[in-house]
């Protein structure tokens, strides 16, 4: 009885979570979604919000769509509203793979991309400053 009670005791201990490295500084990464509103009262027909998060600060921008194709138009007014805010450039945008960051316009836009990689079900744009 003893041996059971100690391999219970050694499958079932509490091990701490791994360290995580977080980034220190505003802007160094920003993750994005696009949400769809569905059975809602939609405001002007916009049937979609995309939001922008900071890894760092958690502040978080929200901006309704009327279709998945403004999502280009909406980051480019959040890329220019935060760098002249806080003077900083982004560095990374995180985003899943919904398709949003992948046209020819964006592409063209972020000609200073350093790399772009697909891990699993998240896109990880690095941008150069």
């Amino acid at each position: 009885m003893t041996i059971v009670k100690n391999v219970f005791k050694q499958r079932w201990q509490k091990r701490p979570f791994p360290k995580v490295e977080r980034n220190y500084q505003l802007l160094d990464l920003i993750h994005s979604d696009i949400y769809e509103i569905n059975d809602m009262l939609k405001r002007g027909e916009r049937r979609y919000f995309i939001t922008f998060i900071d890894n760092y600060s958690r502040f978080t921008h929200v901006h309704l769509l009327r279709t998945k194709n403004d999502a280009f138009e909406k980051f480019k007014e959040f890329k220019k509203m935060v760098e002249n805010q806080k003077e900083k450039k982004i560095k990374i945008l995180r985003s899943d793979i919904g398709g949003e960051y992948f046209s020819r316009d964006f592409s063209i836009f972020c000609d200073n991309i350093l790399n772009q990689n697909i891990l699993g079900k998240c896109i990880i744009i690095t941008l150069r400053n």
